[in-house]
């Protein structure tokens, strides 16, 4: 099918009752083009399918709820739970992209050799690290077209011995052709997990649906924010069978090789750290603003102005009840479900505070009806 590169505009236009000063309404009202590869065969005069024909108020729902179905009973409960988010400036454009639009936005950002450190924590159990490992993720091009790619997982001892120093997933060969489908790219370590991601290279190893049956696990997603071209921060959240909570923390940095780091190794760009979950964090005071962008699995992408609300994503004392707040190393924070949310909508919602004029959020969020509603990445700049 041909193809051709067309620029999507998205309008950037803070409110007049937004706080900013002057130097920021001069950024917000320049206009961002974004670069997407879109088939002709659906193009309009323009080349994009815009989903809505004029940009839409930022106070317009944008819950875009996936169309994968699960094998569950379709009974729901009564009570309704408010989603944490940030809070929408202006407009916003969603615009439709395409599987062939996912799959190179990965290459242009990930295809690499990461060589990281995961730790891993039961927050409900103990506030100290109960797993750790050192890690290789190796994504390499295998033609110049960039339509097919090798990649091979590498787990191994922490301290370069033990049982899982040998531990490996893959290695698999993948293609735009077979992998890249409607729904997102498909990984071959899982049937029910989607690769979806955004331009800006945040991206998500993400569970298309809950499965409140299944007998290892209700759902595991792993959120990863791309914070630039050498570094890189995963953060799974995951629901055993009995729907406890699980988290781990993931810090990967690009090196030249997929060979296994010598085990005197503790992070070159990042600093390797063992630290237990903390009770508390400070929240950064001020008001943190920026661009933001989410993906649907019906490949719906989304962009606007959002003004960050704070670890909880906005939610009262009441409304966040049943959530969690788990403070974690290196200034990630977490805020979930305190238990498995079967027949809600929820949201993961996990804060990078990258310093003091800066917060990163990636979010996944899933519907009553159990499938995945979208992925949602944002960097808020310090505006007041």
């Amino acid at each position: 099918m041909a193809s051709r590169l067309v620029e999507a505009t998205a309008l950037r236009c803070p409110t007049a009752s937004t706080p900013v000063n002057s130097s920021w309404k001069q950024k917000g009202s320049s206009i961002c083009r974004v670069r997407i590869s879109h088939s002709l065969v659906a193009s309009s005069s323009t080349g994009i399918s815009t989903l809505t024909s004029v940009p839409r108020s930022a106070e317009v729902c944008t819950r875009m709820a996936s169309t994968q179905g699960a094998d569950v009973e379709t009974e729901t409960a009564s009570e309704k739970w408010t989603m944490p988010d940030s809070k929408g400036v202006g407009y916003e454009t969603v615009v439709q992209v395409t599987p062939r639009d996912v799959w190179y936005w990965q290459a242009d950002t990930h295809w690499k050799h990461w060589q990281g450190f995961w730790i891993n924590y039961e927050p409900e159990k103990t506030k100290e690290v109960v797993k750790e490992y050192k890690s290789v993720r190796s994504l390499q091009i295998r033609d110049p077209e960039r339509t097919k790619l090798y990649h091979r997982n590498q787990w191994y001892d922490a301290k370069g011995f033990g049982k899982d120093q040998n531990w490996e997933y893959g290695p698999w060969n993948m293609t735009l052709e077979e992998h890249a489908l409607h729904d997102g790219i498909l990984h071959p370590n899982s049937q029910h997990h989607r690769v979806l991601l955004m331009p800006s290279g945040n991206l998500g190893w993400i569970q298309m649906y809950l499965k409140p049956n299944d007998s290892r696990s209700v759902i595991f997603s792993e959120p990863i924010f791309y914070v630039n071209p050498k570094q890189r921060i995963s953060v799974p959240v995951g629901y055993n069978s009995e729907g406890n909570i699980g988290v781990a923390l993931l810090l990967e940095e690009v090196k030249d090789t997929e060979e296994k780091m010598d085990s005197s190794w503790s992070g070159t760009l990042w600093k390797h750290t063992r630290d237990p979950l903390v009770d508390t964090r400070e929240e950064p005071k001020g008001i943190y603003q920026g661009h933001e962008e989410s993906i649907s699995p019906k490949l719906e992408w989304m962009m606007r102005e959002a003004v960050w609300q704070g670890f909880k994503g906005g939610l009262s004392e009441e409304e966040a009840k049943n959530y969690i707040l788990i403070h974690m190393p290196n200034n990630v924070t977490i805020f979930a479900p305190r238990k498995a949310a079967v027949h809600k909508d929820f949201a993961f919602y996990v804060t990078y505070v990258e310093s003091d004029t800066r917060v990163r959020v990636m979010s996944v969020a899933y519907g009553a009806d159990l499938n995945l509603a979208y992925i949602k990445s944002g960097v808020y700049d310090k505006v007041e």
